[in-house]
């Protein structure tokens, strides 16, 4: 499974019926039905590792990956084929796991593990902040091998004290009021779609809708609109059914997205990141809901990129 830590991240707060879940799962040459199943939670099992997903009202809020596959009680540690985050691997102890994070957990327990009650066993758990997502990283109580880990999103009252996927790097004033506008459209359209948490879709939604900007003036010259936009989004995360909380935070291909936007906007030698520099920060990025909506509507995004310099150029010239 390439890149699996990223994909995992991506898909906290993303629809489970939606295309970039079932593109994981065809990816993986996983059947839709899982497993195993209760209720919300659904757990498939591989070769060489299992994958768990827990979701409230179809919405992804916790992501488990297992060295085990996730139905066996053998104790056989597999190989894993994916990647951890920060060049973590399976057979790390805690000790590993602390020194390559850079950081140790804000909260360690010794707990009674689900894979082991057979046993009697209890594992460690210790607990990171990471990128605004609260990792859980599980220790076998034997060996204190790393064994499985799990992504779930940061309660409010803690603090993000590591970065891996890198936090914000820009603060909103270094926004123009033009692209000040595209965030606060994207939240209302995160809300709209009852989403806990605002992906590139809403952001993509946000720049064609700020009507006056240039990432607007050339979305549209490939024949795109709001109402084309907003209906390849939603098809492809769908709309929960339970309203939004009032704060909805950024995911963290969105934060991806901004620090691109930002590095694009000093490149140029601009000061302030405006509607162009988000949609190439949203293009370079070259993944997520957004990406995957233009290319469903047969855009050309290298194609898109040239269109959008050479408007920047002209109308800085002028």
């Amino acid at each position: 499974m390439q890149s699996s830590y990223e994909q995992l991240m991506n898909l906290i707060g993303e629809r489970d019926d939606g295309q970039l879940f079932q593109q994981l799962l065809e990816a993986l040459g996983a059947s839709s039905e899982p497993t195993f199943q209760i209720q919300g939670s659904r757990f498939y099992d591989f070769d060489q590792f299992g994958l768990g997903f827990i979701s409230e009202n179809r919405i992804i809020r916790s992501v488990f990956f297992h060295i085990y596959t996730a139905g066996v009680q053998s104790g056989e540690t597999m190989p894993y084929a994916g990647n951890f985050p920060g060049g973590i691997t399976g057979g790390d102890d805690r000790t590993d796991v602390q020194r390559k994070l850079g950081i140790k957990p804000y909260h360690s327990a010794v707990v009674r593990g689900a894979c082991s009650e057979q046993s009697g066993k209890q594992d460690y758990w210790d607990h990171y902040i990471v990128s605004n997502v609260e990792h859980t990283f599980i220790f076998d109580s034997e060996n204190e091998r790393l064994r499985s880990f799990s992504l779930h999103p940061a309660r409010s009252n803690l603090v993000d004290v590591h970065e891996i996927v890198p936090s914000i790097k820009i603060t909103i004033d270094r926004f123009t009021d033009s692209s000040a506008r595209v965030l606060l459209f994207a939240q209302d359209e995160a809300r709209r779609l009852n989403h806990s948490l605002v992906g590139t879709g809403p952001i993509a939604l946000g720049l064609i809708a700020d009507e006056d900007g240039l990432a607007s003036q050339v979305m549209q010259s490939f024949g795109l609109n709001l109402t084309i936009m907003r209906a390849e989004v939603e098809k492809i995360i769908g709309k929960g059914t339970e309203p939004a909380s009032v704060k909805l935070p950024f995911t963290p291909r969105v934060k991806n997205l901004f620090n691109s936007a930002w590095e694009t906007t000093k490149e140029l030698g601009d000061t302030r990141v405006d509607t162009e520099h988000l949609l190439l920060g949203m293009l370079d990025v070259g993944a997520g809901v957004a990406v995957q909506a233009l290319r469903n509507l047969e855009v050309d995004l290298d194609e898109m990129r040239t269109v959008i310099l050479a408007r920047r150029d002209h109308s800085h010239s002028n």
